[in-house]
């Protein structure tokens, strides 16, 4: 059924556009492809994509897996002990800005899930660096943090905030309209 041949609309299918057509096409798009308004096309600038978290101790082994969080449920809280180093490392991904150059990068920590203020109860704020994992070559943030900063048997909720310098507010996530499980999967308990 196909043709071999590699012009569209193949012989068997319809008929070949004009000559004449193709080369107002070829015009059009040479003078920057205009709508009907007279504007030039743009490319899509959406905000950062924060994709997900990873914890990890100070020797890089897993702290966020599902077998280490309360009752082995994907989404809840993380274990981690008092007085505990531990790093948290963020994927994030931009379409037009690299993740090194990606700007604000914070990760801000509350006992609320809802209340990243500054006055939340248990507010903390880590500046997250640009860490490149030797495994892959690819670029992650990175922040350290210590549980000695935060009261033993609670749970610490956490957001990251990152802006890729085309959007005039910072990207948070997660955010607060989300189903609870969103945010308790961002987040870990701190034993007694």
């Amino acid at each position: 059924f196909p043709s071999h041949d590699i012009r569209l609309p193949q012989d068997n299918i319809g008929t070949p556009m004009a000559s004449e057509k193709i080369e107002r096409i070829g015009n059009w798009i040479s003078g920057g492809a205009k709508d009907p308004f007279g504007n030039i096309p743009q490319y899509p600038n959406s905000e950062p994509k924060i994709l997900y978290f990873y914890a990890v101790n100070s020797q890089f082994s897993p702290l966020s897996n599902t077998e280490n969080r309360i009752d082995s449920v994907f989404y809840n809280p993380f274990i981690v002990p008092a007085n505990y180093a531990m790093n948290i490392a963020i994927a994030v991904e931009d379409d037009s800005t690299a993740v090194d150059q990606l700007s604000y990068n914070k990760l801000k920590m509350s006992y609320d899930p809802d209340n990243f203020s500054t006055s939340a109860p248990g507010y903390k704020e880590f500046q997250a660096y640009v860490f490149t994992y030797p495994g892959d070559g690819k670029k992650y943030f990175l922040a350290n943090v210590n549980t000695n900063q935060f009261t033993s048997d609670r749970v610490v909720y956490f957001r990251f905030y990152t802006n890729d310098g085309d959007h005039a507010a910072n990207t948070e996530y997660p955010y607060s309209s989300l189903p609870l499980p969103y945010k308790t999967f961002f987040s870990f308990y701190i034993q007694p």
